[in-house]
């Protein structure tokens, strides 16, 4: 986080969680570090297993917080959970917890602190709008951004909106893999992309909404020439 406050980004989206207190001074260092740049935390998700009244399996879900002085150093929460249909392939902007009369992505916070002028944000019916088969965005390692030695060109992250997390492409744990399928099938992409894809498109005001059956059916019709 100092590194990037050098170049300097301008917001961060930090997809770690840190639920567990292990030693106090450091836990202060990194929230000081935090506040340096607009700086928006992860809050993680746990399901824990459960049957419904007619014993389908029926998981309950809740939100995991980051530490509180971490919390408060921050600009403000984010979900990063990704939903994918039912084939597998993550196409639509993942909603915030406890929407239920709105629809509203999480990473619409992180696109509005690149850019107050933002008024506009996808809907429940719009979809992701992938910049190409991945990695189609630009990847940096930790090590690249730490090394003093030959430092990054500063247009590289001056000024730009930088998700900041693991990309384990292969694990030595199944649940420890965080690649997705895109609409571009032939490759995966590790999971930091999904999210900073989305808030990239937000900020640019680029997305593809889905049409509604009916007007799919009737348009589809009319390139067949066939009454409605």
């Amino acid at each position: 986080l100092r590194a990037l406050y050098a170049y300097p980004a301008k917001v961060v989206f930090l997809d770690t969680l840190f639920s567990d207190a292990i030693d106090p001074s450091l836990d202060r260092e990194l929230a000081d570090a935090i506040k340096l740049l607009p700086t928006f935390v992860v809050e993680g998700v746990r399901q824990s297993p459960g049957f419904d009244s007619t014993g389908k399996p029926a998981p309950t879900t809740f939100p995991m917080k980051p530490l509180e002085i971490i919390a408060n150093a921050a600009r403000g929460l984010v979900a990063a959970n990704v939903f994918w249909d039912k084939d597998h392939v993550v196409r639509h902007f993942s909603p915030s917890f406890g929407m239920l009369d709105r629809f509203e992505t999480p990473m619409a916070k992180v696109a509005r602190a690149a850019d107050p002028s933002l008024s506009e944000f996808p809907g429940p019916r719009d979809l992701i709008k992938y910049y190409g088969p991945p990695p189609a965005l630009t990847q940096v390692s930790l090590f690249q951004v730490l090394d003093r030695e030959n430092p990054l060109p500063k247009s590289l992250l001056e000024n730009k909106l930088v998700v900041v997390g693991r990309a384990l492409a292969i694990a030595p744990d199944v649940s420890l893999a965080e690649t997705f399928t895109t609409p571009y099938k032939s490759k995966v992409a590790v999971r930091e992309e999904i999210p900073a894809t989305a808030a990239a498109r937000i900020v640019r005001r680029e997305r593809t909404r889905r049409c509604r059956f009916k007007t799919a059916l009737f348009g589809t019709l009319a390139d067949l020439g066939l009454p409605p």
